[in-house]
């Protein structure tokens, strides 16, 4: 665990030796360039309320795309809580699609979405909420994206409203948000939405940027985290950065 790096000389090891210390020294000099901690929830929601542009917050700790599970409601919850109306945030939950699609569009139920896989991504968001639609969670992405994947199944999938103002899009299979058709095919318009949620961290951007001027990369707790403190520890060596922070470190001999 930890950084290294690897220089490969052709028949001579100074060179390489030099290179990995001109290397070292320079991640070590400019590592807090390399934390990616990203801006606290109630930070990203008090620059909101002073944006006016479209803005996609980048859910870092509940990466579809890099694993995790897809259900984290840290940031919906802060968006019921805020009353952030025009807000759109899709989650995996399939017992909640079932529940809207029993109810039947048009029809309001009060749901618990969100937060069922594990206690690490947060609580499921109570609220009673409108049934605007159910979809078959098909949809095709024909422009160059991430992977080039272009045909997507995120299962069956209902959208609904809260009393807010904000739609939640629940799937029954997890999604990453590599396309804007997933919005299309479910009768939204991404630009109808003054804030998207977006659970990834580089990825949404090719799709994304086409509708928002504004990118946030939120230190959100999850399986994905980019902040490390997020996690606990029981073999890591000491001291590692950025866990300790009052220590020296110095080039090792190579010999």
């Amino acid at each position: 665990m930890g950084s290294s790096l690897l220089a490969i000389s052709d028949g001579h090891s100074k060179p390489a030796v030099k290179t990995l210390q001109e290397l070292s020294e320079f991640l070590w000099k400019n590592r807090s360039r390399f934390d990616g901690n990203g801006v606290g929830v109630g930070e990203a929601i008090k620059e909101l309320k002073n944006e006016s542009s479209r803005t996609c917050l980048l859910d870092m700790g509940d990466n579809v795309g890099g694993g995790s599970s897809g259900d984290g409601t840290m940031l919906a919850q802060a968006l019921i809580d805020n009353q952030m109306d025009r807000s759109f945030v899709c989650l995996y939950d399939p017992q909640a699609v079932e529940l809207a699609a029993s109810a039947g569009t048009g029809r309001k139920v009060f749901m618990e979405m969100g937060g069922k896989t594990d206690e690490k991504h947060g609580k499921p968001v109570s609220a009673e909420v409108t049934v605007v639609g159910i979809h078959s969670g098909l949809f095709e992405e024909v422009q160059p994206r991430h992977g080039g994947f272009s045909k997507f199944d995120q299962g069956k999938t209902a959208v609904v409203e809260t009393v807010e103002g904000i739609t939640l899009m629940l799937t029954t299979k997890r999604m990453a948000p590599f396309s804007l058709h997933q919005f299309y095919t479910c009768g939204l318009d991404p630009e109808h939405f003054k804030i998207l949620v977006a659970k990834g961290v580089n990825a949404p951007i090719a799709a994304y940027r086409e509708v928002s001027s504004r990118f946030i990369r939120v230190d959100t707790p999850g399986t994905t985290a980019s902040n490390l403190n997020h996690f606990e520890y029981r073999s890591r060596r000491r001291p590692m950065h950025p866990f300790e922070t009052d220590f020296e470190w110095t080039f090792p001999e190579i010999t």
